[in-house]
């Protein structure tokens, strides 16, 4: 996708595009808009490894096939 499509998509001036890109700061609205525009969202997840059971939950594995 070209800046331009997603500055249009987002709503946003392609200057804000150019300072995301640079890892300049931008406000969240305008960061949650870029994303949007892009088809792509944040997830937060808890900082630190994830535990055995966390790993098995994400990549389908038993406990029994993870040892």
């Amino acid at each position: 996708m070209k800046a331009t499509d997603i500055a249009a998509r987002s709503e946003r001036a392609r200057s804000v595009l150019y300072r995301l890109e640079r890892g300049d700061d931008i406000t969240l609205t305008s960061l949650f808009d870029i994303l949007r525009a892009m088809d792509l969202t944040i997830r937060l997840e808890r900082l630190g490894m994830p535990t055995q059971e966390e790993v098995a939950a994400r990549f389908g594995q038993d406990e029994d096939d993870a040892s």
